[in-house]
């Protein structure tokens, strides 16, 4: 360590006049952190899932168009589940008209409903295209009744 100083006095003196020269800043280069060898493991693991998720992302994207629709079924099958789930455990919760027999009539009035959506041939071709003619029918019918409710309010009140 003495030699080391003398070897570089510009150093050892530093800006405010004699510094000292601690052997762990000395030989810090040589030396690695405790966490390091932790990091580059998680490093290696991060780097796994990586590759994985761009091999499902390259396989989602080979399957085409019907491959992101081919899944859609079951996707439906688990949401009409958990939405009949979510709909009993709200209705419980706020059930001001509906006792238990009302709530499950409801139910089972709903999930055949939505049976009968899903086994529709339409749907079954094409169901983003079902669900848009759907979606262009109701709003039609809402704003032909409220049409229809805004001419008789006129016909009440003499306007014309």
């Amino acid at each position: 360590p003495a030699a080391d100083a003398e070897a570089e006095p510009a150093r050892a003196a530093g800006p405010r006049g004699g510094g000292v020269h601690k052997k762990k800043h000395l030989m810090g280069s040589k030396r690695e952190h405790a966490l390091l060898p932790r990091l580059r493991e998680e490093d290696a693991s991060g780097k796994a899932e990586a590759l994985a998720a761009k091999q499902r992302r390259k396989r989602a994207s080979n399957s085409g168009v019907l491959g992101a629709v081919s899944g859609m079924r079951a996707t439906l099958d688990e949401l009409l589940a958990a939405g009949e789930a979510k709909a009993a455990a709200a209705m419980a919760q706020s059930s001001v008209g509906l006792n238990a027999k009302k709530r499950l009539k409801l139910v089972a009035e709903e999930t055949a409903n939505m049976m009968e959506v899903m086994e529709h041939p339409d749907f079954v071709h094409d169901p983003f295209g079902a669900l848009s003619l759907h979606i262009e029918a109701t709003v039609q019918q809402q704003n032909s009744r409220a049409d229809e409710k805004r001419a008789e309010r006129v016909e009440r009140n003499g306007g014309g």
